[in-house]
């Protein structure tokens, strides 16, 4: 488990909501200089918390459907609150899928 300082979380949320832009916009973005941010960069490729650059597709405009099943272990004799919490769980984990695309 690494302790990420503050500038490189911020870094790392910029990437991941856009992994395409420059060393240079991140820097102007984030207030930060540009060889500090390649630094973060290459410091995350090197100890493999980066571990890809993905294009996320619009499956809509190219006639694709992304189905995705989720499971959920529910022992026998579950208390109600058990119940709730899961039901709980499963309803942010969906509005989090939904909101991620």
């Amino acid at each position: 488990m690494f302790e990420i300082e503050r500038s490189s979380k911020k870094t790392l949320h910029e990437l991941i909501s856009n992994c395409k832009r420059s060393d240079r916009e991140l820097a102007k973005v984030l207030k930060i200089s540009q060889p500090t941010v390649t630094r973060v960069r290459v410091w995350f490729k090197k100890n493999q918390l980066i571990r890809e650059y993905a294009a996320i597709p619009e499956f809509s405009k190219i006639e694709l459907e992304l189905v995705a099943f989720t499971f959920f272990k529910i022992r026998v004799g579950a208390t109600k609150e058990a119940l709730e919490e899961i039901r709980k769980k499963a309803e942010a984990f969906i509005k989090n899928i939904q909101t991620s695309f």
